[in-house]
């Protein structure tokens, strides 16, 4: 697949992540229903523009840690591609833990030019992005906007 052409990652070199409230949420109710096993899903839209929210099984055993099955990555990779999209992001929760990536995030992280999205469900939740590359962890901001429409 060529950039531009649907489900390749924008490079994270965006300076902000846009995210309409109405995903945010999407990524909120997710996450609590997954709770206490970690959510995860994929960020899909232009230009670093979140426009649409994949949510996904996690098939990990545990509660610390997230995976997508291949056959359902690849359902939403190939939807993504047939709508356009690109891979914005890879999203999952840590139901107890700040929204940082863990030392297993980062060994596990295979998207280098995709944001991680993570969702802390402390006792106030918040989200944050990040570009992991060779193992570095960059903070991607993030912007909450209202939903259109």
């Amino acid at each position: 697949m060529r950039q531009g052409s649907g489900a390749i990652a924008e490079p994270c070199h965006q300076p902000m992540l846009y995210i309409p409230s109405a995903l945010y949420k999407d990524l909120l109710d997710h996450g609590t229903r997954a709770s206490p096993k970690e959510a995860c899903g994929i960020l899909a839209g232009r230009q670093g523009r979140t426009t649409a929210f994949y949510p996904a099984v996690n098939v990990e055993e545990g509660h610390e840690k997230y995976s997508i099955s291949p056959q359902e990555l690849a359902r939403i990779l190939k939807d993504l591609e047939g709508k356009g999209l690109d891979l914005i992001g890879i999203f999952h929760s840590h139901p107890a833990t700040p929204a940082y990536p863990s030392v297993t995030d980062v060994e596990l992280a295979c998207y280098p030019d995709s944001a991680y999205v993570i969702l802390s469900l402390g006792d106030e939740p918040s989200i944050k992005a990040f570009s992991i590359r060779e193992g570095k962890v960059t903070d991607i901001p993030i912007t909450i906007e209202p939903s259109m429409g």
